[in-house]
């Protein structure tokens, strides 16, 4: 896996370059719990702390009261242990929040791809007319960049496309924020992923339908 690029102004990042070369890649280490629902991956060049469905009756914890906790109790402990063995202070050149949300048929919004514009307010097909096509599906990327004041300071990417998962249509949807917290603390780098998390939450609800809140539940 290649390192992700630094996010700058008027610098997006619609791709990453993998290189190929006679260096053997970097050790990668994975740290599972006892139901592996839990992953801490810590590599060369990052720290990450991943939550994943492995059951059919799983929850996805909340963020406050299950995933910041965590993360920040296991990255405090890592960065006290590399300060231990004498290699200094961590400081996190850039922070990334990502949610991987798939949303299964959910009838009347959505029953087939071509449905899927209901499920979002993002976007109305064009009329046709006497075209002799038919609407099969849609795909959609964006990003936002985000300031603190007039500083950039990072960006959203959002990314909506069909799949199939157990021979049933679902839609991908998929929100970042990826940018860089004030100083690169542990405390500013918890108050970015804080930031990025309300990002995506209050912009997955203004991007998605009335009607599927309905479906949803949400008030």
């Amino acid at each position: 896996m290649s390192s992700p690029a630094i996010e700058r102004d008027a610098a997006r990042i619609d791709n990453q370059e993998l290189v190929i070369g006679p260096v053997p890649p970097r050790a990668r280490l994975w740290l599972l719990d006892s139901e592996r629902r839990e992953l801490i991956q810590i590599q060369h060049d990052r720290f990450i702390r991943n939550w994943r469905k492995t059951g059919g009756d799983d929850r996805y914890p909340r963020y406050d009261e299950h995933i910041r906790p965590r993360f920040e109790s296991d990255y405090r402990a890592f960065c006290d242990f590399v300060r231990g063995e004498g290699f200094g202070d961590i400081q996190a050149s850039q922070c990334e929040v990502s949610y991987f949300n798939r949303i299964p048929v959910a009838a009347p919004v959505w029953r087939s791809f071509a449905d899927m514009h209901k499920v979002f307010c993002l976007y109305s097909p064009v009329d046709a007319g006497p075209l002799p096509i038919t609407a099969e599906g849609l795909q959609w990327r964006q990003s936002f960049a985000i300031s603190r004041g007039a500083e950039f300071t990072g960006r959203l990417y959002t990314e909506i496309t069909p799949a199939v998962v157990n021979g049933e249509p679902v839609i991908r949807y998929d929100l970042t924020v990826r940018g860089h917290s004030e100083s690169g603390s542990v405390t500013d780098t918890m108050a970015f992923l804080d930031l990025g998390r309300r990002l995506i939450v209050e912009y997955f609800a203004r991007s998605t339908s009335s009607d599927m809140h309905q479906v949803w539940e949400r008030e």
